[in-house]
């Protein structure tokens, strides 16, 4: 009866572990996506600031926000790193297929609308670019989603098919790193 005990006490508490190591994963997944929602944030502001200090012609401003844009990256691996560190994965192939499609013809729009809003940089009208970097931001919040849905529902053994999906190229499963 005693070892019984010992046993049920072992396990109860390996089983307390267990779930409140689950929780601090789930808390640092949902931190890390907050994370990624900011940056893209960010990034929308930095494009603004340039905007603006290059119709001011204050091209020491415009550095300091192109300085921010390469800080912003550099974060984005970082917080890419954390997402999948902590991503849950519930392998679903048909939520794979269409959120994976999803992200690449999102991925088109973006890099469209972001050849465009280099166009629109050099021209004189700055309400122009500030409307197409406010649409980067919509595309790519909603690219980062379907993203992280593709990632999360990717079924087991499945290959990345998308070159050009920048963000579901740079997802390696932990379980296969090991």
């Amino acid at each position: 009866m005693k070892k019984l005990v010992h046993h049920f006490l072992f396990a109860s508490l390996v089983s307390l572990g267990c779930i409140g190591g689950c929780r601090q994963d789930s808390r640092e997944y949902l931190q890390a996506l907050e994370a990624n929602d900011r940056l893209i944030e960010s990034s929308h502001q930095a494009r603004k600031d340039m905007i603006d200090s290059l119709g001011r012609k204050s091209l020491s401003r415009a550095d300091r926000a192109l300085d921010e844009e390469g800080r912003l990256e550099e974060q984005s691996l970082y917080v890419q790193g954390r997402l999948d560190n902590f991503r849950p994965h519930v392998p679903n192939a048909v939520l794979y297929e269409q959120a994976s499609e999803l992200a690449k013809s999102l991925e088109q729009d973006r890099n469209n609308l972001l050849g465009k809003w280099v166009e629109a940089s050099k021209d004189t009208n700055p309400d122009v670019a500030k409307e197409l970097s406010s649409k980067i931001r919509d595309v790519e919040l909603a690219l980062a989603e379907a993203s992280e849905t593709a990632k999360r529902s990717r079924p087991i053994g499945a290959s990345l098919r998308s070159s050009s999906d920048e963000v579901l190229a740079r997802e390696i499963a932990p379980d296969e790193q090991r």
